[in-house]
């Protein structure tokens, strides 16, 4: 749990308390400082700590993960986290200061190694996967939700989860 900072208190109407609290139509969301607006809790600039969002600013595949077409199914990507300024698509922008940017990596990823199932649900293994096939990156500019995990004595990493597609042409 996040301490509150010294000149707040537990209680106090413009710091939320309990993450799973609804009162009123006020979502309360535990140690996010933020307002009360028109009844909802206003997210500070970089949201809460439940929410985060980024965009993809590039794809890097990591060697070692080819699967039996030498094709990659694990990529170390860059993201910078973003803020929606306006409804509806897009609307989405840096914020001034206090952002990450960084290193990112997609927990559907994690346990592919090229061999048999990947974790996208597509076996890469044998004649049922067709040549000219290979997974691909999640795309550059995409929106991804993504939380900083702590490397025990180590530093903060951000992690999301979408699937990754197949792409390729089907011989004639």
């Amino acid at each position: 749990m996040t301490p509150l900072p010294p000149e707040k208190k537990r209680g106090d109407p413009l710091f939320a308390t309990d993450v799973n609290q609804i009162t009123g139509g006020i979502r309360e969301l535990r140690g996010v400082p933020g307002n009360l607006v028109g009844g909802q809790l206003a997210q500070t600039r970089r949201g809460t700590r439940y929410e985060r969002f980024g965009t993809i600013i590039s794809a890097t595949a990591v060697v070692g993960t080819e699967d039996t077409n030498s094709n990659p199914t694990q990529w170390t990507y860059t993201l910078s986290e973003v803020i929606k300024i306006s409804e509806g698509y897009g609307g989405w922008s840096a914020p001034d200061a206090g952002h990450y940017q960084g290193q990112a990596f997609n927990m559907f990823e994690d346990g592919n190694t090229g061999v048999g199932l990947q974790m996208n649900g597509v076996d890469h293994d044998g004649d049922d996967y067709p040549p000219g096939f290979m997974m691909q990156p999640i795309p550059v500019n995409a929106i991804v939700k993504f939380h900083l995990v702590m490397v025990v004595d180590g530093p903060a990493e951000a992690w999301f989860s979408v699937p990754n597609s197949e792409d390729g042409t089907c011989a004639a």
